[in-house]
């Protein structure tokens, strides 16, 4: 169980040389009635410094839960600043954990 604030990486994805992760976020609701879990897409590259302008999609299988980025975004090859979404299950933590996880104890994203 992640506190506010923490992250954990649910997969990575290597293209070109860079590496992708996609994160699971447990973030504090901006009513501050309750809890939300964010998904956030970074990357890591051999230039920390350096950046690149991506367009993609999220989407969870067996889920109606989407993120589309219809214009190109730019992303720090350094790990430490994501794109994404900071509600994207629209429910409290214990709600996610409660409900979207497969009979493997799995979420798939795709």
């Amino acid at each position: 169980n992640l506190h506010i604030g923490q992250r954990v990486t649910s997969c990575y994805m290597v293209w070109h040389g860079i590496v992708f992760a996609l994160d699971l976020v447990r973030k504090e609701h901006t009513s501050g009635r309750r809890d939300s879990v964010g998904v956030f897409l970074y990357c890591q590259g051999l230039e920390p410094d350096d950046h690149i302008w991506i367009r993609y999609s999220l989407k969870t299988l067996g889920h109606d839960h989407a993120l589309q980025c219809s214009d190109f975004k730019m992303m720090q090859l350094n790990f430490q600043k994501g794109n994404g979404s900071r509600d994207f299950f629209a429910c409290s933590w214990n709600d996610f954990l409660n409900s979207y996880f497969d009979d493997n104890d799995q979420l798939r994203f795709k």
